[in-house]
């Protein structure tokens, strides 16, 4: 199966929703100069034929407007993993984020959940679904890792539950009722 699209270099986490509005969202995840260790930027498209021209003009622009600066801090990155239409024309967003414990060189991650306005730009309801600590212990595959929870999948229960899908020590995946985030 051949991609229908490739994102630019430093620009992972290429995830896309059919809006509301009939278009199609699309969350990325830029690094370096534009994006710092990783910022979650979004934009439409009218078609999925123009998702990686889009991708290139979004990455040659690099219109800092578009990149969501509020939601991590300059030490932090994250991305996108799954994006939820809500009925009120906003996003609902299952996403990680990650950072260095204190005083440490490993690499933490964390499921966060917020939901976001496309016609604002703003996010609102972050949350930490859970952490690493709260599954049994799992060796990390790498030594420059360390507390490590990472969002799988998100799936409704029906009775205001979710199943919380993660990855843990980046070699394991388990899951966990979380309260339904949106």
């Amino acid at each position: 199966c051949a991609p229908f699209a490739v994102g630019p270099k430093k620009m992972k986490g290429i995830r896309m929703i059919q809006t509301t509005n009939g278009r199609i969202g699309v969350t990325t995840r830029p690094q370096g100069q534009f994006g710092g260790r990783g910022r979650i930027g979004y934009f439409e498209i009218e078609s999925l034929d123009t998702l990686e021209n889009a991708l290139a003009d979004y990455n040659r622009q690099k219109d800092q407007k578009t990149l969501n600066g509020g939601l991590f801090v300059d030490e932090e990155w994250g991305g996108t993993n799954e994006l939820f239409n809500l009925p009120d024309g906003k996003i609902g967003v299952l996403g990680h984020i990650a950072g260095f414990g204190k005083d440490s060189t490993k690499k933490n991650y964390y499921p966060i959940t917020f939901i976001f306005d496309p016609q604002t730009k703003s996010v609102s309801n972050v949350q930490i679904n859970a952490t690493a600590e709260q599954f049994p212990p799992v060796a990390v595959k790498k030594g420059d890792l360390g507390s490590i929870c990472y969002s799988g999948g998100l799936v409704k229960l029906g009775n205001g539950d979710s199943w919380l899908y993660a990855g843990l020590g980046d070699s394991k995946v388990a899951r966990i009722i979380i309260k339904n985030p949106f």
